[in-house]
């Protein structure tokens, strides 16, 4: 597994990745599948989700093809800049359980790909 932030760039793979998570783990997610795909203009209004300013979305990436990804939702209130949310967190069931996202496995690790532009992350996934 390779992991890295996502661009607007990712947002065809990322919408593709999302409808299968609703379909697949309906009851983890407010939106429904049936919302999703009525949302007018779908690739754009993804790729300015993944364009945030307010938050960052880890991808996890086999064999170039997206298998799993994580948000983190950055808190705006100035008092709580140094705080964020975990959301959105889904990994194909073909990937799971395999030990991919242990912290062993080394320096490409998905935690590294949503830590802060200000401290080097121990990853790939720097900026």
């Amino acid at each position: 597994m390779n992991y890295r932030v996502l661009t607007g760039q990712d947002a065809k793979a990322y919408r593709e990745l999302r409808l299968e998570a609703l379909l697949t783990n309906p009851d983890a997610f407010l939106t429904t599948y049936e919302q999703e795909k009525q949302r007018p203009n779908p690739i754009e209004f993804t790729a300015k989700r993944l364009e945030s300013p307010h938050t960052k979305t880890a991808g996890a990436f086999y064999n170039d093809q997206l298998a799993g990804v994580a948000t983190l939702i950055q808190e705006t209130h100035p008092k709580y800049l140094h705080k964020g949310s975990i959301a959105g967190v889904y990994v194909t069931p073909s990937h799971r359980q395999k030990g991919d996202g242990d912290p062993a496995h080394g320096r490409n690790h998905p935690y590294g790909c949503l830590s802060s532009n200000r401290s080097p992350a121990p990853c790939c996934c720097n900026g």
